[in-house]
């Protein structure tokens, strides 16, 4: 295992950019060197991955597991209705679906919080960019890591989490469509050849009914 800690705002690591949860999940390579003369890579110690990083006063700490620990994890296939692939991911790992295709831009209009914003200019349909992304290209929260989209309707967006600054009226975002991972979501982007889900399995209440005789 991995720990490791800091000074928030020391070497470029911001209290923004560890209180929003951008480092959480990055890949990270441990060497040796001397701290006089520092050589990167001089001595390989162990790449990993970073769990989640918090904030102590001034400090930041953050854990994370070696890339070994991998194989010690199940790893197998499940069924359900929902589709399992990675949206936007390669037809092999994901569904093919262009993420570039289905982005845009634009700026703020309103702003109601740090999670609930609008863009009136935007017409899309209710719903159009829900399970989607935004992130924004301007103001305090640029740069920062983007958050999931709960809801869309008449150009009011609400994220599942708040953002780390509040954004400001006149601030740019990049905002991608996502998917709810339903076959109607599939067959919306005409792509349902590659839906990965199962809707017709029948569920465990199908299994466990009794009979109720036969000829």
């Amino acid at each position: 295992s991995i720990d490791l800690e800091g000074i928030a705002g020391a070497s470029g690591i911001t209290r923004a950019a560890v209180g929003s949860g951008l480092f959480d999940g990055a890949r990270c390579y441990v060497f040796a060197t001397s701290w006089v003369t520092p050589v990167e890579d001089q001595e390989p110690v162990v790449a990993g991955i970073f769990g989640s990083a918090t904030l102590r006063d001034h400090r930041f700490q953050i854990g994370g597991v070696s890339l070994v620990d991998v194989l010690n994890q199940v790893v197998g296939q499940t069924y359900g209705a929902q589709c399992p692939k990675v949206f936007g991911g390669s037809e092999y790992a994901g569904c093919g679906v262009s993420l570039a295709a289905h982005t845009v831009t634009g700026t703020l209009t309103g702003v109601g919080g740090a999670s609930s914003f609008t863009d009136l200019a935007r017409s899309e349909a209710a719903d159009y960019f829900g399970a989607g992304t935004i992130r924004f290209t301007s103001g305090p929260n640029s740069g920062l890591k983007a958050i999931e989209i709960k809801s869309f309707s008449s150009g009011v967006i609400t994220t599942f989490e708040p953002f780390y600054y509040l954004p400001v009226v006149g601030n740019s975002y990049s905002m991608t469509r996502g998917c709810r991972k339903r076959m109607s979501d599939c067959q919306a982007y005409g792509n349902i050849i590659n839906f990965g889900g199962f809707p017709f399995i029948p569920t465990g209440s199908v299994y466990s009914q009794v009979g109720t005789g036969g000829a």
